[in-house]
């Protein structure tokens, strides 16, 4: 059987060689993805019943304890229900947005837990993309690129060049760089107008609106 030619390029122009994709892993994420929509419905549903039960416990509670104990329940369901509506964004017709770019990486960064260090990028450099889906593509190469662990640094250069904004992120020592993640991430940024390259850094190309 012929696989689709998914892979991302090394810093030469060609095909990278270092970071294969297992087309099983793939087909395991496209049909999860597929999944997705009615997946989120029935999520929606049974978080909107246990809150309902949640406010019925709390009319009922007597002692502070388990008032106290019922409101970080409802904590907890907000940041699944935040968590889910990130999901629908990302299952929805994509619809290009014009967004300052260093927005996009502080929200990549903190979904996937890496804390960024050095200069940010000066917010009047903008692009104009689907931002849930580039948002999620950055987050991939960010969490291939640092090494595993909570709130993990990663210092990444940016510049401009024309109208083409080039982001180099440095590969921590022990991080694993998956194909799968690479060749998702590597096909949004084609699609919306930039690349992907891997040496001995992953640099992201995508291009600057005026």
């Amino acid at each position: 059987m012929t696989e689709p030619d998914l892979g991302h390029l090394d810093d030469t122009e060609r095909e990278c060689e270092r970071h294969g994709i297992d087309f099983d892993a793939l087909l395991h994420f496209a049909m999860l993805g597929a999944r997705t929509p009615s997946f989120n419905h029935d999520i929606a549903s049974k978080i909107q019943g246990v809150m309902m039960a949640l406010d019925e416990i709390t009319e009922l509670a007597t002692s502070p304890d388990l008032v106290e104990s019922v409101e970080m329940a409802h904590a907890a369901l907000r940041e699944l229900n935040d968590l889910l509506k990130q999901n629908r964004t990302l299952s929805r017709e994509p619809v290009a947005t014009r967004v300052p770019l260093q927005d996009l990486i502080v929200r990549a960064a903190q979904r996937v837990g890496v804390s960024l260090e050095g200069a940010p990028m000066p917010r009047e450099v903008e692009v104009e993309v689907a931002v849930p889906i580039v948002t999620q593509a950055l987050a991939l190469a960010i969490d291939a690129a640092a090494a595993s662990g909570y709130r993990r640094p990663l210092a990444i250069e940016a510049s401009v060049d024309g109208t083409q904004i080039r982001l180099v992120l440095p590969i921590v020592d022990g991080a694993q760089l998956p194909g799968e993640s690479l060749a998702i991430a590597a096909w949004v940024f084609a699609r919306a107008g930039g690349g992907l390259r891997c040496g001995p850094t992953l640099t992201i190309r995508l291009p600057r609106v005026d």
